[in-house]
């Protein structure tokens, strides 16, 4: 059941107060000053700071919990929050973003830095299936049915993984081996292989940073590599 806070100290159900008691809760997620779930029957629903649009609403203001009816008519299975912008998942595997796009962190490809409330599809060739997604600070990833991670938006701290430091405005394949989780944090990421390691990149919290990490034997890269293959 829904559950959580909002503008209280002090947890409390969202629908004592906003009318979504009842509502059948599978994934949450959570950006800087925003929130989003997603309903047993899969629509997002979102509420919390929404002066970028990254509450899916037209800008400004705080927005209320409510659903997003603008992806109504599809059947969402996941959720990802950035500091101001917001990825849902579908259930055939298309990602769509809305909020902030400063760095590129929605994936659209569009050249105008300007947010963007209305949800729309993020710059995945066609017939790519993804199944996972996650947001850093200003920055995404999403892992496909095959394994493949993807990165777009801020890469200033080596966050995407693609030997450089350089933003993108379209998602583009990390060079790793096949992955089956990605997770990120305000600008670093950690991905489980589908072998079971463990591959990491990104800002080190120490003024360094893991430009790329692609954890086998050869790697020639200039990172902090845990390789133990």
């Amino acid at each position: 059941r829904v559950s959580g806070c909002f503008s209280s100290p002090r947890p409390g159900e969202i629908g004592d107060v906003h009318d979504a008691k009842g509502v059948e809760v599978v994934p949450l997620a959570c950006g800087a000053g925003h929130s989003a779930l997603i309903t047993k029957e899969g629509q997002l629903w979102t509420w919390g700071s929404n002066c970028k649009g990254q509450c899916g609403r037209r800008l400004g203001g705080t927005a209320m919990p409510g659903p997003i009816h603008d992806l109504s008519p599809l059947k969402l299975i996941a959720a990802a929050c950035g500091a101001a912008h917001t990825l849902a998942l579908t259930e055939g595997g298309q990602i769509y973003s809305f909020g902030l796009n400063t760095t590129g962190q929605l994936g659209n490809g569009a050249d105008s830095a300007e947010p963007s409330p209305t949800p729309l599809p993020v710059a995945i060739s066609a017939g790519i299936v993804c199944v996972r997604i996650a947001c850093g600070e200003e920055f995404s990833a999403a892992v496909t049915a095959d394994g493949r991670l993807l990165t777009w938006g801020f890469g200033g701290c080596g966050q995407l993984g693609h030997g450089n430091t350089n933003s993108l405005k379209r998602p583009k394949q990390v060079p790793c081996e096949s992955v089956a989780q990605v997770a990120c944090g305000m600008g670093h990421v950690i991905a489980r292989t589908l072998r079971g390691g463990v591959l990491y990149w990104g800002y080190t919290g120490e003024g360094r940073r893991w430009e790329t990490c692609t954890c086998t034997c050869t790697c020639t890269c200039t990172c902090t590599c845990t390789c133990t293959c």
